[in-house]
């Protein structure tokens, strides 16, 4: 049976990934991503649409 996971494939495989690190923490050390904040709020305003309240999110989230 070609491409069923074992029976620990699904544990080792998340073993690997917790053990090679958060990638978004590595992209976070390298850009700037307050760099794109002014343009992602622009797109969000000119992207609402109807009468309703536009969804309050924020664009670019803050490092813990």
């Amino acid at each position: 049976m070609a491409g069923q996971l074992g029976f620990f494939d699904a544990e080792d495989r998340l073993r690997w990934l917790l053990a090679s690190g958060d990638p978004l923490e590595r992209l976070r050390s390298v850009v700037d991503f307050e760099v794109f904040r002014a343009e992602l709020e622009a797109a969000e305003l000119r992207g609402k649409l109807g009468d309703g309240q536009p969804i309050r999110r924020r664009s670019v989230l803050a490092s813990p």
